[in-house]
């Protein structure tokens, strides 16, 4: 995801919370969901076969 989107997103989320955010306060919460969406994008480049089933039970 872009920086761009992901501020895109950022400001519709809080304007559907009827959130006023200020650049002061946007800026935090989009490098958040930025660092956020580094973390998750190794993980969501993981192809899972589509006869995958979750465990019923687990066990570590």
């Amino acid at each position: 995801m872009e920086e761009a989107d992901i501020r895109a997103y950022v400001a519709a989320a809080a304007n559907a919370q009827g959130l006023a955010l200020g650049a002061d306060q946007l800026e935090p919460v989009v490098a958040v969901f930025t660092r956020t969406a580094a973390i998750a994008a190794p993980l969501l480049e993981f192809d899972l076969p589509e006869d995958t089933e979750p465990a019923p039970v687990f066990r570590p």
